[in-house]
């Protein structure tokens, strides 16, 4: 039962009203702080009746400030009274120090981040003669007075009173002059205290020649919080004028007043705590200058200022009208300002608060650090008043208050799980001064102060002065942000409190800092270039040229070399208009162009827009769905293409297409109907959603891009540009139409050159091209080639455009260490603003703070802003969302309202558009690209620029590539390439010709009755004009006389048929094979099978696996053994590896497929000592082949050249075998560069590959590949022998191991590869050690990858997607959950699943195909479950069904059904 109340209404009326700053009489009714009490006074009345028996705590007083509740709160009466007895024998024993002193020790450890420093206060005090040998004494006394003034604080964190403690003696430091003084400072007010020998606090005095003497205080505020940082002032006060200081502060122990008052409600408020942290946001996220783990000496700055009593007393006279305390005015003030410069609207502030229990009167005066801390997170994402604002953050106080018994230290322990700090720290001081009078008089006045805490960033401290003003201060680290920030936030923080205190109604508007506000909004103007220009279309002058200029060169084409001038250009362009207006195409219309590289791609280009019309560019490889999403959404009725694509895309059925060829039979237009206002062109980006978007440009919007330029870095007709970028990215733009406006030429290149920088070598040096222009990957793909390959030459490059991507921090010197006498251009913007926007002219050295290459300036009548998320202009280092504005901004997104609302608006009468990138201005309005806002990731509440993580990763001297991704589980992946560090040598011995020639004549009895190799060769030649022959009639029966419906042949299938219809009308071979049917008869048995493939009804590896297939590869090495010669070729290199290495060989084998290979390898190195290892995506052949062999123990590896090759399989093999392996590759480059990067340096690979895409391999190659449709860079699988040497020396030193006549005899290829380049292989833990010592623990990737080469989009910018997708599938594979089996049914077919893939540990719930199976192993599967369930299941049920469960609940529902259970099927 509660005890009876004991505390009179007057006797609490008399408390608040000796707190008042005056005498009026209290409205008992009224609201406490609107008149005027304070926090600090309602702890000190909290304290009173505490020490009095009440339970009273201060969150009940402050939430409700009324008279009629505290009388109510102060007379709960406290049943546990707590003793404040000591017991003197255990005083001087260890014990343990609070959370905040706890954080104050670890921070002093050299470790700690922004540590290795003392929680410590450093004051002046001057003005006063001052007897040494008085201040002597007093100071020594006061050390033996408090206890906590001879504690020391031990190694293991506790702290100990010294029983028998010999005070320290009073220092004297003689000055000569200021500049000594304010050394003398320096060292002393940044310096560790010897907390661990008791010397926690120091008096000195300075005196000066003059006679001058300066007073220091200097404090470890382990031992005090801020009122004993007072008192110790005031007791030396009173001890050097000879007073007596209080016997029962002496007898104090702050041990058994720990002990006596444990903290109440911590559980309860723990528990609290606990559902907080975790959605708690982080410190403000304003810009740093340096990371805090990169500042080894921490060194705080002070700024303050004071704010007269008139400006204070009406801050104070308002917010009590306002029902808020002034405390709440200044914290609201303070976060305003961090919130301007804080990329975060949500951050938390650090908050000491006073938990002293002054139980006894003396209790006031004792010395001990008693504050405790709170963490209060603020939020500004609603733009609200001022007075609201305050309101708001008063009331979630109160909430927070409640439960500040779980120390704020606690608190933020419990964030830094999550990577969450707390570095800013408001401490609202105000109760009394600083200084008080007395020691004022008696020591000297307050002339310098400042502080230093651990782990703090920015502290604002708040304290009385004698004459009712405010002394505010902010002590920071200074280097840790930009020049001149904390100035400019400081003055903002001054000024907003003096607009409080002169216009009231400030009080009721939006937090604006005006100067601030002027300043911002002048940033953008800074380097604007305005200029008037005169409508025109891209069209215009090309056309003027052509009439000036005719012989002027336009376009070289790069495939054949061919020219063409102005006046043919003009003339073919021309015709290109009458062709589309006379098929129906009118001015404003839309028309997508769809053609390859080449003159006809521009012609194409040229016309449409004569004609008036805007053209759409589609890619040749776009895939049909997207392409139909381009028509659909501009309405797209007409399309320009060529008769040789039209047979290989498919177009809408309901899209006119127009063929360039029939221009020459068109006459001219009259005159160019485009005009300056109609779109130009239409491009499409990748939309969020996933469809696409066409960003809708007009002429005059093109225009004004295209002249800056030219003007800006004078084009000539003199220039040249070399066209690497596709139609359908928009730097194709300035390509033609930037040269074709000044005279200049274009060099276009084949569709196959575009990552073929050894071609753009050749273009650069026979053309003189003067102009590049890309997206950075490309350049730096040219430099890297530049450092493995023959060097590029002479060249007349004078100008390099870089953009739509980072520029890599080291490309501008490699850059230079070439292209000696060019200039290098960073350029910005995007495709929504045409083209560029802002140019940055980058030379050597670059400026050491730079992570990339700055955006620069604004281009002529084209601006940029920095926005928040609030939409207010971002100061300067502020990051922001960047605006771009002006002459080149976008209609808007073709047929898209809603999109074009989103990304587009009107800034005060200029169209604007939102980029989605990130920005800052620096210093002179430089703007900065900081990355996409998608690149922006959001880990545990921090913040995190993957770009930041990349630059760092790339300072490692084996990192040539950084990409980082974020994963589902909101862990950062980082991905990087090795560095070209030197050249291997070529050294592959070879067999002379006569040896191999004689190798061929012995390989085989099919040479039997061959007398010499000639006869051999005829042989050979004969053979292969058979089956080919033979082939050819074999494939004229299955289109012609098979009744194959196309219509109902499968989409994936189409295109192979239609090649192999095309091949049926081809010239034939020689008629003397015609009628020897062999191998057509052979070949005609699978008729049937095949059409069953081609409409969908059995899978291709059913046919391939059925009994007497000879619709396969290896029916060709029957008809022709020509294997073992080939393998005995190969063999001879292999052997020689052995003899050149003591060490044990690594040997990988790609996927052959083919027994012959693996039983050679059986044969000649059963006594080698070698690590053999099968590469194959599938284990089907693996397992049949495997089981054949004697000899040699060879391990699976999945693998897919067509897959990202990363980690452990990357520099490994000393051997490579490739047996017709490389040409099932999607993209050949890619998969060449993949095949080095398993090589060890000086490692060989052995490429056996045939040259012809003969019919026979046509036709079983394209049906087992589903068509051709997957190669990205090809038509047809196999290149010619010239072809295959130009791919390969990109990457190898080649040797043929055969001359090229037997090479086209036997329609094979055989080199030996030897890599060009060393490489310095990335060490992973070397790196991780790297980001660990370089960026906090929440920017560590969680794993770091190494990949053979990162993956690009096709223009140029990185395939991050593709990442996330490998990402994905690793993630899966190593985080899966193992589920067991329930019933005797799942344990069998689990078994047939470990079985077929050769795995341990498979779960019921796998899925077949994710484990590594495919096709043909789920054809062993469909066996072995047969087998071992005697019930019969198909494949497609396999294909459908997929897990264990799944397939077993399917066999017991047969069962339970007992349907057709006799025939055993499911």
């Amino acid at each position: 039962m509660e005890e009876k109340m004991k505390f009179s209404l007057e006797e609490i009326i008399a408390s608040v009203q000796a707190f008042l700053p005056s005498n009026e009489v209290i409205d008992k009714k009224e609201n406490l702080i609107k008149q005027g009490i304070e926090s600090l006074a309602i702890m000190r009345i909290v304290n009173e009746y505490r020490k009095k028996g009440s339970s009273v705590k201060f969150a009940e007083l402050i939430e409700e400030p009324y008279l009629e509740n505290w009388y109510k709160e102060i007379n709960k009466i406290r049943k546990d009274r707590r003793s404040n007895k000591q017991n003197s024998k255990k005083r001087y024993e260890p014990y343990e120090l609070t959370p905040v002193q706890f954080s104050y020790f670890i921070g002093r450890g050299d470790e700690q981040e922004l540590g290795g420093i003392d929680c410590h206060a450093y004051l002046e005090l001057g003005g006063k003669r001052i007897d040494k040998d008085r201040l002597n004494d007093a100071y020594k006394k006061l050390q033996l007075h408090h206890p906590m003034l001879h504690t020391k604080y031990l190694y293991n964190g506790q702290q100990q009173e010294i029983k028998d403690y010999v005070p320290r003696e009073l220092k004297i430091f003689e000055v000569e002059n200021e500049l000594e003084f304010f050394e003398l400072r320096d060292s002393l007010s940044h310096r560790k205290l010897d907390i661990e020998n008791a010397e926690t606090f120091e008096i000195m005095l300075v005196e000066f020649p003059n006679g001058e003497q300066k007073l220091i205080y200097d404090v470890s505020l382990i031992i005090a919080d801020v009122i004993s940082f007072q008192k110790i002032m005031e007791d030396l006060c009173k001890l050097y004028n000879e007073e007596e200081l209080p016997r029962e502060t002496a007898e104090f122990s702050f041990k058994e007043y720990l002990k006596n008052n444990p903290i109440s409600d911590k559980i309860e408020d723990e528990k609290y705590w606990a559902d907080k942290v975790k959605n708690m946001p982080d410190n403000p996220q304003i810009p740093l200058k340096k990371h805090p783990a990169d500042i080894s000496n921490v060194v705080f700055s002070t700024r303050s200022y004071k704010i007269s009593p008139y400006i204070w007393n009406n801050i104070k006279s308002k917010a009590l009208s306002e029902s808020v305390t002034p405390a709440m005015v200044l914290l609201t003030v303070y976060a305003a300002v961090l919130d301007r410069w804080s990329e975060s609207e949500k951050f938390n502030i650090n908050m000491p608060i006073f938990n002293r229990n002054t139980y006894e009167p003396w209790m006031e005066d004792v010395i001990a650090d008693f504050s405790n801390t709170l963490i209060f997170d603020v939020d500004f994402s609603k733009n609200e008043s001022f007075i609201s604002t305050v309101k708001k953050n008063q009331r979630h106080f109160h909430e927070r208050i409640k439960h500040s018994n779980y120390s704020g230290v606690s608190v933020v322990r419990d964030m830094k799980k999550y990577n969450k700090s707390s570095n800013v720290v408001f401490a609202y001081n105000v109760g009394q001064p600083i200084i008080s009078e007395d020691v004022i008089s008696t020591l000297g006045n307050l002339e310098y102060m400042i502080s230093q805490t651990p782990q703090v960033w920015i502290d604002f401290q708040v304290f009385n002065l004698q004459d009712d003003g405010l002394f505010i201060k902010w002590d920071s680290v200074e280097e840790l942000f930009p020049d001149g920030m904390l100035d400019e936030m400081f003055g903002c923080l001054k000024d907003y409190i003096k607009l409080l205190g002169t216009e009231e109604s400030s009080w009721n508007s939006g937090m604006v800092f005006e100067k601030l506000e002027e300043k911002v909004k002048k940033l953008p103007y800074l380097n604007f270039e305005k200029r008037e220009v005169e409508p025109l279309t891209l069209v215009d002058d090309f056309l003027k040229n052509a009439e000036t200029k005719p012989d002027n060169i336009a376009i070289v084409d790069g495939e054949n070399g061919n020219k063409i001038t102005y006046a043919e250009l003009k003339e073919k362009a021309m015709k290109m208009a009458f062709l589309l207006e006379s098929s129906g195409v009118k001015e404003r219309d839309l028309v997508t162009i769809t053609l390859n590289r080449g003159v006809s791609q521009i012609v194409g280009t040229l016309g449409i827009l004569i004609a008036g019309a805007g053209y759409v560019p589609v890619g040749t490889n776009q895939p049909l769905k997207r392409a139909e999403t381009i028509y659909k959404r501009g309405n797209i009725k007409y399309v320009v293409t060529s008769r040789t694509l039209v047979d290989k895309i498919e177009f809408p059925k309901d899209v006119k297409i127009i063929y360039t060829e029939d221009i020459q039979i068109c006459k001219s237009i009259d005159k160019s109907k485009a005009k300056s206002d109609y779109t130009a062109y239409v491009i499409f980006t990748s939309g969020s959603t996933g469809e696409p978007k066409g960003v809708v440009i007009k002429h005059a919007n093109a225009c004004n891009t295209i002249v800056d330029i030219n003007s800006r870095y004078k084009i000539s007709e003199r220039d040249r540009t070399i066209a690497i970028s596709a139609l359908d990215f928009d730097l194709s733009v300035y390509d033609i139409f930037g040269m074709l406006m000044v005279g200049g030429g274009i060099v276009t290149i084949a569709d196959d050159m575009n990552r073929d920088p050894g071609s753009w070598k050749v273009l650069l040096e026979k053309h003189n091209v003067t102009i590049w222009n890309s997206v950075p990957a490309i350049m730096n793909m040219l430099l890297m080639w530049n450092e493995s390959n023959e060097a590029i030459g002479e060249n007349k490059i004078r100008l390099a455009l870089l953009s739509g991507d980072w520029i890599p921090i080291d490309l501008p010197a490699k850059f230079y260490s070439i292209f000696t006498d060019a200039n290098l251009i960073s350029l910005g913007g995007a495709t929504e603003a045409s083209i560029w926007s802002n140019y940055f002219e980058v030379s050597l050295p670059l400026q050491e703070d730079w992570n990339s290459i700055p955006y620069g300036y604004p281009l002529t009548n084209q601006l940029f802003k920095i926005i928040d998320k609030r939409g207010r202009s971002c100061p300067i280092n502020v990051k922001g969302e960047l605006i771009i504005e002006g002459e080149g901004i976008a209609d808007g997104y073709l047929n898209h309202i809603e999109k074009t609302k989103e990304a587009f608006f009107i800034d005060e009468n200029v169209p604007a558009y939102r980029t989605g990138d990130l920005g800052k201005f620096r210093e002179n309005a430089v703007i900065e690209f900081l990355g996409r806002k998608d690149l922006q990731v959001k880990v545990n509440g921090y913040r995190i620029e993957l770009s930041e993580i990349e630059h760092v990763l790339k300072t490692d001297n084996s990192v040539e590539e950084a990409v980082c991704v974020l994963g589902e589980n909101e862990k950062i992946y980082a991905y990087v390439t090795p560095k070209t560090v030197g050249k291997n040598k070529n050294s592959v011995d070879i067999l002379p010709n006569t040896e191999i020639e004689n190798t061929l004549l012995d390989s085989d009895n099919f040479f039997k009755g061959c007398n010499n190799i000639e006869e051999a060769k005829r042989l050979l030649k004969n053979s292969y004009r058979k089956i080919n022959c033979q082939a050819r009639k074999f494939i004229k029966k299955l289109i012609m006389e098979s009744d194959i419906d196309r219509d109902l042949i499968v989409e994936s299938y189409k295109s192979y048929y239609d090649l192999l219809y095309k091949s049926v009308n081809e010239e034939s071979y020689e008629d003397e094979f015609v009628n020897d049917d062999e191998i057509y008869d052979a070949l005609s048995q699978s008729i049937p099978k095949i059409r069953e493939v081609l409409y969908g009804k059995i899978d291709v590896t059913e046919m391939l696996t059925s009994p007497g297939n000879k619709f396969t590869t290896s029916f060709l090495s029957e008809i022709i053994p020509l294997n073992k010669f080939k393998y005995g070729i190969i063999g001879n290199v292999i052997l020689k590896q052995f003899m050149k290495s003591q060490d044990k060989l690594k040997i990988g084998v790609f996927a052959t497929r083919q027994g012959d290979l693996l039983q050679y390898l059986d044969n000649i190195l059963s006594d080698k000592n070698c690590e053999i290892h099968y590469l194959d995506s599938s284990l089907y052949y693996f397992n049949r082949e495997v089981a054949k062999l004697k000899n040699i123990d060879i391990n699976y590896k999945s693998f897919s050249i067509n897959d990202d090759i990363s980690g452990s399989d990357l520099f490994r093999y000393d051997i490579l075998i490739s047996d017709n392996y490389l040409h099932r590759s999607y993209e050949l480059d890619s998969s060449i560069k993949k095949m080095k990067s398993l090589l060890r340096d000086e490692g060989i690979a052995l490429l056996i590959e045939q040259n012809c895409n003969t019919p026979l391999v046509l036709s079983i190659a394209g049906l087992y590949d589903e068509g051709f449709g997957h190669l990205r860079d090809r038509q047809l699988p196999l290149l010619s022998i010239g072809e295959w040497s130009d791919k390969l020396e990109t990457q190898f030193n080649i040797t043929n191991l055969m001359d090229k006549e037997l090479m086209d005899l036997t329609e094979t290829c055989i080199f030996a590869l030897i890599g060009k380049n060393k490489i310095a292989i990335p060490d992973i833990e070397s790196l991780m050690f790297t980001v660990k010592s370089k960026l906090p623990s929440y920017m560590v990737p969680k794993m770091i990858m190494v990949l053979s080469e990162i993956p690009y989009t096709d223009n140029g910018k990185v395939n991050r997607k593709r990442l996330s997708l490998n990402l994905s599938k690793h993630n899966q594979s190593s985080g899966k959950e193992l589920i067991y089996p329930e019933n005797e049914t799942e344990e069998k077919i689990l078994k047939c699943f470990e079985e077929v893939l050769k795995l341990d540990n498979v779960s019921v719930a796998d899925e077949f195909f994710s484990l590594g199976g495919d096709s043909l192993l789920a054809i062993s599967l469909m066996n072995t479950i047969k087998e071992n369930t005697d019930l019969d299941i198909t494949l497609p049920q396999i294909f459908t069904l997929q897990t264990v469960k799944n397939i077993a609940e399917a066999i017991g529902k047969a069962k339970e059904n007992n349907d057709d259970m006799e025939t055993g099927e499911i």
